[in-house]
């Protein structure tokens, strides 16, 4: 096989693979959008596509990216509706623990998906004080002597 041969069925395969993830990836945003996750959508799909070659394909477009993240933040939305019919079922004292995990498991998920209004906010405050009084009196003594010659080229650099 020549080198040209090689670049046309290298573009052919990327083109096929193309129209192999658009076809995967509105069934994805469904998915996604009712709180199931990637592999979880891709579980249930017959083409066998791997999660990270469809990640990879949907991160090389802004416009692609952008609407998977709209279905993750959708998604978000079920899940915390999910929390709550978990948190508020009728457990045995068994299953208790099996929920709390399902609630964690719902939250972290959550978390990663939309950072913005679920995830942790960490602020960091600051104080900076700047004596200003001190300053415009060194400021007014280096003029002073200046002005009377006191200083050269080298002791204006302070």
């Amino acid at each position: 096989m020549t080198k040209k041969e090689a670049r046309a069925r290298k573009k052919e395969l990327q083109r096929l693979q193309d129209a192999e993830f658009m076809g995967t990836f509105e069934w994805v945003l469904d998915r996604v959008s009712v709180g199931d996750t990637l592999m979880a959508a891709l579980a249930d799909d017959v083409r066998d596509i791997l999660p990270e070659g469809l990640l990879r394909w949907i991160k090389k477009d802004e416009g692609r990216l952008a609407r998977y993240e709209e279905a993750q933040e959708l998604g978000c939305e079920v899940l915390a509706s999910q929390c709550i019919e978990i948190a508020d079922g009728v457990d045995s004292i068994e299953d208790v623990n099996r929920s709390r995990l399902r609630i964690e498991t719902r939250q972290k998920l959550m978390k990663a998906w939309n950072k913005e209004r679920y995830g942790d906010i960490k602020q960091v405050e600051t104080t900076v004080n700047i004596n200003l009084g001190e300053a415009m009196q060194r400021a007014n003594a280096r003029v002073g002597r200046v002005i009377e010659g006191e200083l050269g080229d080298d002791d204006e650099a302070e």
